[in-house]
């Protein structure tokens, strides 16, 4: 699996672009666990110049537990 996400901030004090790519695979017990994951930062005025790159790779999984719980979600306060 696969997440790509770009975005694009016209901030007057922070004009920025960026790109989060995030890679999965499976792991013990069927689950899937990261592999990679990339990050790069470009000045919104000029796409090609890189402004700070990122990346990870993950690996040595060991077996583990996990919980999920999937609650509603809570308003918050003040709003109805």
């Amino acid at each position: 699996m696969r997440i790509d996400f770009r975005f694009k901030q016209e901030d007057p004090y922070a004009p920025i672009a960026g790109r989060y790519l995030s890679e999965y695979g499976p792991g013990p017990d069927g689950l899937l666990l990261p592999t990679r994951f990339e990050e790069r930062f470009f000045d919104v005025k000029d796409a090609t110049t890189l402004l700070f790159e990122s990346v990870a790779t993950y690996s040595n999984f060991r077996r583990f537990s996990a919980e999920v719980k999937i609650v509603p979600e809570q308003p918050l306060e003040g709003q109805p």
